[in-house]
């Protein structure tokens, strides 16, 4: 194996394990350019220890999930901090659901 590789390799693994470590920080980006006034990106800071990473769903989970209709099951939670398979893809859906949801709910109000 040459040399580029094996970084192409570490590059990759080490941008999967930040993105599942930082997962909330980029959620709560995402939400934000929806609902710019219900996000404060401050509340939510990079974690590694898993008290940090369920408090930054637990926020994000009780002042903006709750406020545009859903909230997270503690087992998502608990799922989403210890990494288990599949969950990210399962609360990405979850979340394009309800903003999608919101969006038309909202364009009916206006």
């Amino acid at each position: 194996m040459e040399v580029r590789s094996i970084l192409s390799c570490i590059r990759s693994k080490l941008l999967a394990r930040s993105i599942l470590t930082n997962f909330i920080v980029l959620l709560a980006e995402v939400v934000k350019h929806f609902f710019p006034h219900l996000v404060e990106i401050h509340n939510y800071s990079a974690a590694h220890s898993v008290s940090q990473k369920t408090y930054n769903w637990n926020t994000l989970n009780q002042k903006v999930f709750k406020k545009i209709g859903f909230t997270l099951t503690k087992k998502d939670i608990d799922d989403a901090v210890n990494c288990v398979p599949d969950t990210v893809e399962k609360i990405l859906k979850v979340v394009q659901t309800h903003v999608l949801s919101y969006d038309v709910l909202m364009a009916f109000v206006d």
